[in-house]
């Protein structure tokens, strides 16, 4: 077997052919993209979702969508899983919570937007790396990760039996 060649796909200025970005409002740029990714899911919209993913993008799900942990890169690929799960999962309710800029390298910068969502039984939140592209900000990376089942909430606080069960699970 041969061994898989080892390529970079980091997202710098010259892959992307673009400067980098000067006087960058990550919340203006991370609420933009959300509510244009939100409306995309809310229309069951594949060509448009694939639209706010760079085209050598990547979407990880982590049990949210597909009920496994799943990675695709590629709009064909993206495509795809989106055709397979948007309808069925109900995947939906897709809210802007923060953004922050950084810039690690002085060839690569991008904007970490997080968001939360549902699905038809549970809840989510989401991570997406956006990089600045001659059209835009894309994302690179999107995470989808379930946190909660709706009718199962986790048993704490309130929810949690106060006595000790010494044991009996």
């Amino acid at each position: 077997m041969e061994p898989h060649p080892i390529t970079t796909s980091l997202p710098t200025f010259d892959k992307l052919g673009v400067e980098p970005p000067k006087d960058v409002d990550a919340e203006k740029i991370g609420r933009a993209w959300v509510e244009a990714f939100g409306q995309f899911v809310s229309a069951k919209d594949v060509k448009g979702l694939l639209s706010t993913i760079f085209e050598e993008g990547w979407w990880r799900d982590i049990f949210a969508i597909t009920w496994d942990l799943r990675t695709f890169q590629g709009p064909e690929k993206i495509a795809k899983f989106l055709e397979d799960t948007l309808e069925d999962s109900g995947f939906g309710n897709v809210t802007f919570k923060s953004s922050v800029f950084a810039q690690p390298f002085p060839d690569m910068a991008w904007i970490v937007t997080q968001f939360e969502f549902e699905t038809k039984i549970a809840k989510g939140r989401g991570i997406a790396r956006l990089v600045p592209t001659k059209n835009g900000w894309k994302a690179i990376i999107v995470c989808t990760n379930l946190e909660d089942l709706k009718d199962y909430p986790e048993a704490i606080g309130s929810l949690r039996n106060h006595l000790p069960n010494h044991g009996k699970w």
